[in-house]
């Protein structure tokens, strides 16, 4: 089948696409990580970005999530590939339009 999905769906992996994909709590290995430029043309910014053995889309890691792979895999992303991990559902600082905190996602190393 077909779908305006395949067409205009996500780049990266979403909080609603962990959940729909049953990602959350689940032990992923990283297949490959690379620096790139993310985000609107305007607003570029450089993050790194997972790629999931398994996974159709992959990963922006935020400084955050960044940080503790790299605490637990070593600040040299390049040897991250066959590591793993998983994902848990935080609360984030960011608001939604009636003042709710949004969910966001947040690496276990395992």
């Amino acid at each position: 089948m077909t779908s305006v999905d395949d067409v205009y769906g996500p780049t990266f992996l979403t909080v609603a696409f962990a959940r729909e994909q049953q990602l959350i709590g689940k032990s992923l290995t990283i297949e490959h990580v690379d620096a790139r430029q993310v985000g609107r043309p305007e607003k570029f910014k450089t993050k790194l970005v997972i790629r999931i053995r398994d996974v159709k889309l992959e990963y922006v890691c935020g400084k955050k999530n960044t940080q503790i792979l790299a605490e637990k895999f070593g600040k040299d992303y390049s040897q991250w590939s066959g590591k793993q991990f998983s994902f848990s559902i935080i609360k984030t600082n960011m608001t939604d339009s009636n003042g709710n905190y949004m969910d966001g996602l947040q690496v276990v190393c395992l």
